[in-house]
């Protein structure tokens, strides 16, 4: 008929060509979009097996608990540079091997010609350590070898040793962070047990304390309040 179509030609202008796939349309065989590529490979976007499941815990954990290197739930951040949890404060010792004796250092050497033992509490003692404890301690802070020196400012030479010793049962917690009553208190233990050495610029003096035997009791200073230490 006029007008009709040629035989294999489209039915209309832009029509497709008779047999030829929908515009869109897959290619013959290709797979469904959302399908797997060839049968028995893995869904797209699905784990790999044996993988765990997205914010599943990891083998041998408790349900709910926190992954490994993860903060606990509610604990502050660490500030940047601060020492990690449990760590000691820097300038604390490390702890010694089997830990140190209950109490302040005790002498148990034999006393030297110049040495002695002074278990008494003055006015001028007290100046002393003030002076001493807030010249060292400026920083807010003390370590033990700065217990050291504030015990060789009053003629009582200790090793290192002792010094972590006297230190770690002054600083109980070990921050580093000592206040004035706490070191009056430990020195009052300390001159109890531990004698000092005569100062040299002393050495013209006679004092009766200076003579073996002396009745510290008897001496208005003598710290009372831990006279249960004093045995000598």
């Amino acid at each position: 008929m006029p007008g009709a179509p040629m035989p294999g030609m489209p039915p209309y202008p832009g029509a497709p060509m008779p047999g030829a796939p929908m515009p869109g349309a897959p290619m013959p065989g290709a797979p469904m979009p959302g399908m797997p590529p060839y049968p028995g490979a893995p869904m797209p976007g699905a784990p790999m097996p044996g993988a765990p499941m997205p914010g599943a815990p990891m083998p041998g954990m408790m349900p709910g608990a926190p992954m490994p290197g993860a903060p606990m739930p509610g604990a502050p951040m660490p500030m940047p540079g601060a020492p990690m949890p449990g760590a000691p404060m820097p300038g604390a010792p490390m702890p010694m091997a089997g830990g140190f004796p209950p109490g302040y250092p005790v002498f148990t050497g034999q006393l030297g010609p110049n040495m002695y033992y002074k278990p008494c509490w003055t006015a001028k003692r007290e100046a002393k350590l003030q002076k001493v404890w807030y010249k060292i301690a400026r920083d807010g802070r003390i370590t033990h070898k700065e217990i050291k020196k504030l015990l060789e400012k009053f003629h009582y030479k200790v090793s290192d040793h002792e010094a972590q010793w006297f230190y770690h049962t002054l600083d109980r917690n070990r921050d580093g962070r000592i206040d004035y009553a706490e070191v009056r208190l430990a020195m009052q233990q300390f001159i109890m047990t531990y004698p000092r050495y005569r100062n040299p610029k002393k050495a013209g003096r006679m004092k009766p304390w200076y003579n073996r035997g002396y009745n510290w009791r008897s001496h208005p200073g003598f710290c009372t309040q831990y006279g249960h230490l004093w045995r000598f």
